[in-house]
């Protein structure tokens, strides 16, 4: 009789124990799920059914793992950490997944979601699949990698992104003996419009100005702004100073037309310095010197005109 006492209260613990273990598993945010060794589902919480997109009542036990997730995409990238614990980025298969080759990637789905997908194994040789939804997440680092590199105001290549992509051409020229153009733009009177019409004037104008200059350099050119008034262009396809003059003109003769924003006439006009790789300088910090050099030469001489470092 004690025995039947003991086991009834074993049973009540350990069914208990089961509904605790449910009730907490239904307030995680995370689709989980447990899997016997042989692959099928053993246990799951409600979570899993909305993060997988599944009609209600399609999981049940025993479904194998391959028919849980055969309706969601196929894999367009993979983010791994691999069973030595080095962070890997790679093309995979599913396979290599349930193999424990690796334990983590991210799935796109056809819906904009992006899950993020881990295996944890467990000691009788099953496996805890867990499914989070990382779309949030995802949309914040790319806004976080958009404004590291590119200016808010103008879409444009910030000072920091145009840094970096001036290094990874010189780093290519160097490879292939050929030669890069770098143009530093000044606009001449935008603190005059900024004093007389106001900052948002202003603004309005280096809008314009940015896509005054995208639409007159060629494709493979790159342009960014650097400084409040101050823009760059890399020419990376330069053959030398008769190559550039064209676009440079171009530009020049543009800036020194008026611009109207909002029923406003501005006369503004442009000056420019532009140094070569490798004629003038072959580093980044020594092109844009050069670059800066030549631009405050064309300043001193009255602006309103090109000058490249002597």
């Amino acid at each position: 009789m004690a025995e039947r006492q003991e086991i009834f209260h074993i049973r009540q613990e350990s069914e208990s124990d089961g509904r605790l273990l449910n009730v907490i598993m239904d307030t995680l945010p995370q689709g989980i799920c447990a899997f016997s060794p042989e692959m099928t589902l053993l246990k799951w919480n409600r979570n899993l059914e909305i993060i997988l997109d599944l009609p209600t009542g399609t999981i049940k036990e025993g479904i194998l793992y391959k028919i849980l997730t055969k309706h969601l995409d196929q894999i367009s990238y993979l983010s791994t950490t691999n069973n030595a614990g080095a962070s890997t980025r790679q093309q995979a298969t599913e396979e290599c997944f349930l193999k424990q080759d690796i334990n983590y990637f991210e799935r796109n789905l056809q819906d904009g979601r992006t899950l993020e997908i881990s295996m944890n194994p467990m000691p009788d040789g099953g496996f805890i699949v867990v499914y989070s939804d990382i779309t949030e997440r995802k949309k914040a680092e790319r806004v976080i990698r958009h404004m590291a590199h590119f200016d808010s105001l103008t879409g444009l290549a910030n000072r920091a992104h145009f840094t970096e992509k001036l290094d990874g051409f010189l780093n290519r020229k160097r490879q292939n003996d050929n030669n890069l153009a770098l143009a530093l733009i000044d606009l001449d009177k935008f603190k005059d419009v900024n004093d007389t019409y106001g900052h948002p004037m202003g603004d309005a104008l280096l809008q314009e100005v940015s896509e005054i200059l995208t639409s007159l350099v060629r494709d493979n050119d790159f342009v960014a702004r650097i400084g409040g008034d101050e823009f760059a262009i890399l020419f990376p396809n330069s053959c030398g100073q008769d190559d550039i003059m064209p676009p440079l003109n171009r530009i020049l003769k543009r800036l020194m037309e008026p611009v109207i924003i909002n029923g406003v006439t501005l006369k503004i006009g442009a000056s420019i310095g532009v140094s070569l790789y490798p004629e003038h300088a072959c580093t980044t910090e020594s092109l844009i010197k050069s670059a800066d050099n030549a631009l405050y030469k064309v300043k001193e001489t009255g602006r309103g005109n090109i000058s490249f470092t002597s």
